[in-house]
C-alpha cells in the first residue's frame, strides 16, 4: 500500500517537471540542444512563468539557436525577449 502511494507521488511530481533542472539547463552553454529544450519548457509553461523569466528564457534560447547557426530563429527569440522586457534593449 505504501509502495503504491510512493509510486503515485513520484509520477505526480514528474508530471510537474521532474528530471534535470530546466532553469540551469536553459542557461548552460555547453550543449545548445539541451539548452533549447529546457528554455522551450520554460517558455511553454504559459502563465506559470512571469514575463521576466520568460524573457530570459527567450534570450538564452536565442543564444543557443545562434550557436547552431539558426539565425532567423535566434532573432525571433531575441525580439520576443525584448518585447517581454524592453530593458534588454539598452
Amino acid at each position: 500500500m505504501v509502495r503504491h502511494f510512493i509510486i503515485a507521488l513520484m509520477l505526480a511530481l514528474c508530471a510537474t517537471g521532474c528530471g534535470p533542472d530546466r532553469y540551469s539547463d536553459c542557461h548552460q552553454i555547453k550543449d545548445a540542444d539541451r539548452s533549447i529544450r529546457a528554455c522551450t519548457q520554460i517558455i511553454e509553461r504559459g502563465s506559470r512563468e512571469g514575463p521576466k523569466t520568460k524573457s530570459i528564457a527567450f534570450n538564452s534560447r536565442g543564444i543557443s539557436y545562434a550557436k547552431k547557426g539558426k539565425y532567423d530563429w535566434a532573432i525571433a527569440d531575441f525580439d520576443k525577449a525584448i518585447e517581454l522586457d524592453p530593458s534588454l534593449q539598452k
